[in-house]
């Protein structure tokens, strides 16, 4: 996985990120992460940049490539992985 250089957007931060999935597949995704959902995730103790690059680990164990859509943020991956943001405090 990589994570690409962060860009300020109106509501939050956006993200270029590939993916190498286990199955060796490798797809890119813009994630967005608003201020809202940093906020509620880590309550802003942790960078932006480390809440998506856990985030994006977290789905690659869980979702397989074709179900990945090619851009995605936290809200619509908190619907489909029930416990993302219990995950994601546990590795901050």
């Amino acid at each position: 996985m990589h994570v690409g250089a962060e860009t300020q957007t109106p509501g939050g931060w956006s993200y270029d990120v590939t993916v190498a999935w286990p199955d060796g597949v490798e797809t890119g995704h813009t994630i967005t992460l608003s201020w809202a959902d940093h906020d509620h995730i880590c309550a802003g103790a942790a960078p932006p940049s480390k809440v998506v690059e856990i985030m994006v680990d977290v789905m690659t164990r869980e979702l397989d490539a074709e179900h990945v859509p090619p851009r995605l943020d936290a809200a619509t991956l908190r619907r489909v992985i029930a416990d993302l943001d219990e995950r994601i405090r546990a590795r901050l």
